[in-house]
């Protein structure tokens, strides 16, 4: 298959119809066109160029099937809960918190961020998270090769940039809890420990502690190198 760009300015378009926003029917024409692979992948909401260019990627692949598309936050969650994909990809400007739930999942689906020019600690974050960072220039070649990686349990953090290809196989280590993800939240908004305790209805102290887990994890030395830390990038308040 052609090598070719994910980025919005990629000349990729899709082969098939698409059914944007909407779970396509099991035999339909789409279904049939998209292959009938073990991997399925579910996808997050992104610009019409990069969801164009990812459909056109995915659906050339028979051994991946594409079960929806254009899944907003909530959709996306029933998703995966309905589906079971093998993998879910999302775009940089999910909620942190949106991606703990995902991985906690009964089963967890392999989670694929795909960033512009994602910097060393995003991809470094999202690898403690058990989720692959993927630039979003990278080649139809290398997102496909991350999404057999994740769909097998292995994480990535490929930045074509400076030729970083981290890979990580599950671990005993600890990504962030769910109660982590949320205090992660308010702490890149600079929120002090007793206002994000009143928000969750936490003590202080709890606060507190989840922060020095947080840090410890993302590898940071201070919770003020968590403000405005894009891990990814969340719009809107959590």
């Amino acid at each position: 298959m052609n090598v070719e760009p994910l980025s919005e300015t990629s000349a990729i378009t899709p082969r098939t119809p698409n059914s944007m926003g909407h779970e396509r029917p099991a035999g339909s024409e789409l279904d049939r066109n998209w292959g009938q692979g073990s991997v399925t992948v579910i996808l997050g909401r992104f610009s019409p160029l990069v969801e164009r260019g990812l459909l056109e990627v995915l659906g050339a692949e028979p051994s991946v099937r594409v079960l929806a598309c254009d899944l907003g936050p909530a959709r996306l969650e029933r998703a995966v809960v309905r589906h079971s994909p093998s993998v879910a990809v999302v775009d940089e400007t999910v909620e942190y918190a949106l991606l703990a739930r995902l991985k906690s999942a009964k089963p967890a689906p392999g989670v694929i961020v795909l960033a512009n020019s994602p910097s060393p600690l995003c991809g470094t974050a999202l690898l403690e998270l058990g989720a692959t960072c993927v630039a979003q220039d990278a080649s139809a070649s290398d997102f496909l090769a991350a999404v057999y990686s994740a769909a097998q349990g292995e994480h990535k953090f490929l930045c074509p940039d400076d030729d970083r290809d981290v890979y990580r196989r599950p671990t005993a280590a600890s990504p962030l809890t769910p109660s982590e993800a949320k205090v992660f939240g308010y702490l890149r908004l600079g929120w002090s420990y007793p206002k994000i305790g009143r928000k969750l209805h936490i003590s202080p102290e709890t606060v507190r502690k989840h922060t020095a887990n947080i840090c410890r994890k993302l590898k940071v030395s201070s919770r003020l190198e968590l403000i405005g830390m894009r891990v990814p990038a969340a719009q809107g308040n959590p």
